[in-house]
């Protein structure tokens, strides 16, 4: 007959964890209540027993040389309470010690352990990011070989660029983080799109975007891309870019170029919204995607493009790091978590994710 065995998720190892520093920093609480509430009730009963021993010497003296032997007795218990005193006063200040010791240890673990968590999710975050677009930079590459593509260009006939539409849709339909996919010649006009019915961008030329111009400089087997923005081949949606050309397949002379606009937007929105973190953490609780340059990409706050990340948000921590730094913001503690891309495979998009959280 076998045991049921109970399997814990990272979340209930947390709850768990959170549970016994709450438990720790409780009975510490109570440890200091009582130990400060005995040492009251010693300077009590030692302050009755000093005035008991008053008393005794006052009586001792006053009945002259009959008293003396008592006059002895309160004169040792005299003594004897102050150095009750002393101790008292001893261990007062031991016990505050001891117990502020405990107090900072409970503060410092619930503070690496918060920071730790935070930047195991924002380093989880950026895996997701980096893996997605090297996907986006298999799928460009291996797209521009199409062969209805290659006609489209090589052609330049209206029936061929209505058939490399239809191609480019089909992916379209099975590909949906895609916005859309453009082909345009080596002079940047464009020749047809996937979403010709929804983005009428017949007329367009690109040969001055940064996708269009680092394709066309990219050696063999590489890609171009333009990181986030606003794109006004699809109604200045906010999109990353990832393009390669298209080359002959006799003489590999490049023939155009492939763009594939993925919808960023959409992307990072669902990578902010499904970090797992507590309702009752949310509110206070900010999820940032950066460049190098601190230009924000991604914000549940919604600053995304507006500016860059507050430069307060740094302090601590270093470039192309990982790790967390508690600073103090607005009179508010906050802890700031941060992962740098690590990359994957061939890509690495040099990015980084910030949570921040007010304590």
């Amino acid at each position: 007959m076998s045991q049921k065995q109970t399997v814990k998720t990272n979340s209930d190892v947390e709850k768990d964890s959170t549970f016994t520093l709450n438990k720790m920093a409780d009975i510490g609480s109570d440890l200091e209540k009582n130990v400060q509430s005995a040492i009251k009730e010693i300077d009590l009963f030692n302050s009755q027993a000093k005035l008991i021993s008053i008393n005794a010497r006052i009586e001792a003296s006053r009945v002259g040389e009959a008293g003396r032997a008592f006059s002895i007795v309160a004169e040792q218990m005299n003594d004897l309470t102050n150095k009750i005193g002393e101790v008292n006063e001893k261990m007062k200040a031991q016990s505050q010690t001891s117990i502020k010791g405990i107090h900072e240890l409970i503060k410092k673990q619930a503070v690496d352990m918060r920071g730790n968590r935070l930047v195991d999710l924002s380093v989880t975050n950026m895996d997701l990011i980096d893996r997605n677009l090297y996907e986006r930079s298999c799928d460009v590459r291996w797209w521009a070989t199409e062969n209805a593509l290659i006609t489209a260009l090589e052609s330049k006939s209206k029936k061929d660029s209505i058939y490399a539409s239809q191609r480019l849709y089909q992916i379209l339909e099975s590909y949906t983080v895609y916005v859309d996919l453009v082909l345009a010649d080596t002079e940047g006009k464009i020749i047809t799109n996937g979403k010709s019915h929804t983005y009428d961008i017949s007329n367009s030329n690109v040969s001055s975007t940064e996708w269009f111009r680092t394709a066309m400089s990219s050696k063999q087997g590489q890609f171009g891309m333009q990181s986030v923005g606003r794109c006004p081949l699809v109604n200045n949606q906010i999109v990353s870019i990832f393009s390669c050309p298209v080359r002959s397949k006799k003489d590999g002379k490049v023939l155009g170029v492939l763009g594939i606009i993925f919808n960023w937007d959409h992307f990072a929105h669902q990578i902010i919204e499904e970090t797992p973190i507590e309702k009752s953490e949310k509110q206070n609780t900010r999820i940032c995607i950066t460049d190098e340059s601190g230009d924000i990409f991604g914000d549940s706050q919604g600053e995304c493009l507006i500016k860059k990340l507050d430069a307060s948000f740094l302090t601590g921590l270093k470039n192309n790091t990982s790790g967390f730094t508690m600073i103090n913001n607005d009179n508010q503690t906050t802890c700031v978590a941060k992962a740098h891309s690590k990359g994957y495979e061939t890509y690495n998009s040099g990015w980084s994710c910030f949570i921040i959280q007010k304590v």
